[in-house]
C-alpha cells in the first residue's frame, strides 16, 4: 500500500506545478484546511472512544480495566498498581485510536483534494476558447493539457478505488453489525450510566467514520458528472477541427460517472449509508426478538 500512496503523492505533485490562477490556489489551500479540521474532527471522536472506555473502568472500584486482559501481576492488590495499568491501556488505547484514525482518513483526504482539482479542471475547459488573444492552436493546447491533467486524477481515482474498495467494505458490514449490538446492549443490558455513555460514544464514531467516506466519495462522483458539461460550456464551434474532434472524444470518455465501489460492488455514496443504517435497525429488531 505504502509505494501506492507515494505514487499518488508524486501525481498531485504534477496537478500543484499546473499553472493555477492566485483563486485557483487559494482554493487548494481552503481545502487543505479543511482537511484539517476534519482530521481533528475524527481525532477528537475517536480519542472520546478511548476516553469514556477509560472512565467507565475508572468508576469500577479498581474491580475491571478497560480490556480484560491477563496482566503477570493483580492490578487489584493496591490502587495505585490498579492506576498505573489502567493508565497504561488507556495510553495504549490512544496510539491505536490514532493510527486507525489515519488510516480511516486515507480516502476521505485524498478525495478532497481530488475533488477540488477536479473542479479547477472544469473550471479550466469551460473557459477554453474564450479568449480573443489566444489563437486556435494555444487553444487546441490547453484542451491536450486539460485532457493530460483529467487522465491523471483518473489515475489517482483508480489507486484509491483499489486501495479503500475492501476496506470500506468490511467496514460497512462491521458498522451495521456492531451499531445493533450495541444499540441493543445500551436498551437492554447496560447497568450504569457510564456504560451507555461509552457505547453510545463508539456507535456514533463508527457511524461518523463510514459517513465521512461514503460522503467525500460521493461528492467526488457528483463532480464527475459536470465535467461533460464543462467541456460543452467551452468555445467549440469556433475552433478547429481537430479541437472538435478531440473535444467530442473527450465527452465520449467522460460520460460515464466514477463511482467508488466497496469491495467492488457496493457504490460509496449517501444512499448506500442510508441503506447500513436501515440494516442495522433491521437487525437490531432481529436481536431483540430473538433475546
Amino acid at each position: 500500500m505504502r509505494p501506492k500512496l507515494i505514487s499518488i503523492n508524486d501525481l498531485f505533485g504534477k496537478l500543484d506545478n499546473v499553472g493555477l490562477t492566485a483563486q485557483q490556489s487559494d482554493k487548494l489551500q481552503k481545502e487543505i484546511l479543511n482537511c484539517n479540521r476534519l482530521t481533528t474532527f475524527v481525532t477528537f471522536w475517536y480519542w472520546l472512544v478511548s476516553t469514556t472506555t477509560a472512565f467507565n473502568a475508572s468508576l469500577s472500584n479498581g474491580k475491571i480495566l478497560m480490556f480484560n486482559v491477563w496482566t503477570p501481576y493483580d492490578f487489584q492488590q493496591s490502587p495505585w498498581v490498579y492506576w498505573i495499568t489502567l493508565l497504561f491501556q488507556y495510553s495504549c488505547f490512544i496510539i491505536v485510536a490514532t493510527q486507525n484514525m489515519t488510516n480511516d482518513l486515507i480516502g476521505p483526504l485524498y478525495f478532497i483534494m481530488l475533488r477540488a482539482h477536479l473542479q479547477i479542471l472544469i473550471e479550466r475547459i469551460q473557459n477554453i476558447g474564450w479568449d480573443p488573444m489566444k489563437t486556435q492552436d494555444e487553444n487546441y493546447e490547453d484542451l491536450v493539457n486539460s485532457i493530460k491533467d483529467h487522465k491523471i486524477i483518473m489515475n489517482i481515482y483508480n489507486i484509491l478505488q483499489n486501495l479503500i474498495s475492501l476496506t470500506i467494505f468490511i467496514q460497512f458490514a462491521d458498522t451495521a453489525i456492531v451499531t445493533a449490538m450495541q444499540l441493543l446492549i445500551i436498551l437492554f443490558y447496560a447497568v450504569n450510566f457510564s456504560q451507555i455513555i461509552m457505547l453510545m460514544v463508539s456507535s456514533l464514531a463508527s457511524i461518523i467514520e463510514i459517513l465521512i467516506c461514503c460522503y467525500f466519495a460521493d461528492s467526488f462522483t457528483e463532480v464527475t458528472n459536470n465535467l461533460v458539461n464543462a467541456i460543452y460550456s467551452a468555445n467549440i464551434f469556433d475552433q478547429s477541427r481537430n479541437f472538435q474532434r478531440t473535444a467530442i472524444i473527450f465527452m465520449q470518455m467522460t460520460q460515464e460517472s466514477k463511482v467508488v465501489l466497496a469491495g467492488k460492488v457496493l457504490p460509496i455514496t449517501l444512499v448506500t449509508f442510508a441503506s447500513i443504517m436501515k440494516t442495522s435497525y433491521s437487525l437490531l429488531t432481529l436481536a431483540n426478538h430473538m433475546r
